[in-house]
């Protein structure tokens, strides 16, 4: 298990650009794409289910976590939570959940999340998350783009057991790092 895989990983420098999921929505108009998640270009918005800004143009690496690096009949990983992706480079590393539903998913993407970067350190090692000199992950809904409930002790937990900032946002925004 790879989570730096080249074959599934999309580059993109693009200022603004979408994080999208294959559903039973979206189906028929991907039919040439793997039932995982992509990366969405601005000439088509409709899929997008978060929104990364990148206003430097930075280069990035999108890499679909489940049913990419993480293959639906991996029996190690049956009845875990795997995020839909991560977004990285030398600097960063950016776990994300995605969803598109009305209620009751906060729980849900905040185990993805957490299974996610378990199954991270457990792969690579917690010395190489903590490389990254900005660790994220954000669980994002279209449907709840800005979500205002505070999830105080969720941000604590996954800064107490992972060193990664949680965000309930489906923005993110992609800054230098210093």
């Amino acid at each position: 298990m790879n989570f730096f895989d080249d074959e599934i990983t999309e580059r993109v420098n693009d200022l603004e650009f979408g994080l999208c999921d294959i559903t039973n929505k979206n189906r028929d108009k991907h039919p040439n794409k793997p039932e995982r998640s992509f990366v969405g270009r601005v000439e088509d918005k409709s899929d997008w289910i978060a929104t990364v800004y990148n206003p430097h143009g930075l280069t990035l690496s999108f890499v679909p976590v489940d049913k990419g690096v993480i293959a639906d009949d991996n029996p190690v990983w049956i009845n875990r939570g795997r995020c839909d992706g991560i977004i990285h480079d030398d600097f960063r590393i950016i776990f994300v959940e995605l969803k598109d539903e009305r209620g009751g998913w906060i729980s849900h993407a905040l185990h993805q999340l957490r299974d996610s970067i378990d199954l991270f350190v457990k792969t690579h090692g917690k010395e190489r998350l903590d490389g990254f000199r900005q660790r994220s992950a954000f669980a994002c809904n279209k449907r709840h783009p800005r979500f205002n409930s505070s999830h105080i002790e969720s941000i604590q937990l996954f800064r107490d057991k992972f060193n990664v900032r949680l965000h309930i946002i489906a923005e993110i925004k992609i800054t230098t790092v210093k």
